[in-house]
């Protein structure tokens, strides 16, 4: 009986996997937003796309093709934009910038020889270039920044300080919850509200 169940999850995810390569797209668009042609792929595959549109908000996507395999439109499409994919079992198709995902373990993973076993998804980080490592630093400058507060002296003086303001969102001007504001070695501080 064992048996017989492992034969037909092997036959259910082969099954799963070949009908997955025979989703096929058709059309012809022509500077089309990502986001109807992501419509239509959806309407005539069935799969449904999950993506981050404020990477894709300008893009427009030009493509010719009569029932090619969507993993091939796919890789054709978005690999010029440094956009990746990653297709699951069950319809899903995932698509990241730079990172790619992986929604099936490799043969083995567990220590058997066996198939590969299904998993949500698993992504794979690109090496970092020089200009995203530009943007990093900048993005956590603006995220922690350390602001002095007096005249910086050599003698310490006595006595009590409040300070009292606002952190506001620089591009917004929208108050920021949360902010965690401290004395340097001291054991005070405070989070804004």
């Amino acid at each position: 009986m064992r048996h017989y169940l492992l034969t037909l999850i092997t036959i259910v995810l082969t099954c799963t996997a070949y009908c997955q390569n025979e989703k096929t797209i058709t059309g012809n668009f022509a500077g089309v937003p990502f986001s109807q042609f992501v419509q239509e792929v959806e309407t005539q595959t069935g799969y449904r796309f999950y993506y981050d549109a404020t990477q894709t908000d300008t893009l427009k996507i030009t493509y010719r093709g009569d029932r090619i395999p969507l993993g091939a439109a796919l890789e054709e499409i978005l690999t010029p934009l440094n956009l990746r994919y990653g297709i699951d079992g069950e319809g899903h198709v995932f698509i990241t910038k730079n990172a790619q995902i992986y929604t099936t373990l490799p043969p083995g993973f567990f220590g058997r020889q066996k198939a590969a076993d299904t998993a949500t998804f698993v992504v794979a980080e690109p090496e970092e270039t020089e200009e995203d490592k530009a943007k990093n630093k900048l993005k956590a400058s603006l995220e922690n920044k350390l602001f002095e507060v007096g005249v910086k002296t050599n003698s310490i003086g006595q006595g009590n300080a409040t300070i009292a303001g606002y952190v506001r969102d620089e591009k917004t001007g929208e108050p920021i919850i949360g902010a965690n504001i401290t004395a340097e070695n001291k054991k005070t501080g405070t989070i804004t509200d």
